[in-house]
């Protein structure tokens, strides 16, 4: 049996099993699916799950280092971050399918994520440093 495609890229195994359920939920629920609508939950589902994958490495990168670590540590471990977050939703955006679908705007959302938790946690030691 040859792959199921979208766009002329063939769908990966996970993709596919989303897209079904999204079919199947429609139906249980009375209603016939829209293929685009059902299409569009699901690159947004995958989409948001690299995102938040890559944002949580981000934020164990910064996490990992010690209070009284130097700012220069901090920085090399946002450094750390990015590049694990970068991989992240580059690989999953990576996709034929996804890709066609979605451009860059998930790679973009993660990094405008990361660099507000890097502000956050920036701020936070910095403010600690003042009360020790």
């Amino acid at each position: 049996p040859r792959p199921k495609r979208v766009r002329g890229a063939a769908l990966r195994g996970k993709t596919f099993v989303a897209l079904a359920a999204t079919y199947v939920d429609a139906f249980n629920a009375g209603a016939t699916p829209v293929v685009s609508s059902a299409w569009m939950a699901v690159v947004k589902a995958e989409c948001d799950a690299a995102v938040d994958a890559g944002v949580a490495a981000h934020a164990a990168a910064l996490l990992a280092v010690p209070d009284d670590a130097p700012e220069a540590a901090f920085a090399a471990a946002r450094l750390e971050g990015c590049r694990a977050c970068d991989g992240i939703v580059a690989a999953a955006s990576n996709d034929a399918v996804l890709r066609s679908s979605v451009g860059d705007r998930p790679l973009l959302d993660a990094r405008r994520r990361c660099d507000h938790d890097f502000a956050e946690n920036l701020r936070r030691r910095r403010d600690r440093c003042r009360t020790a």
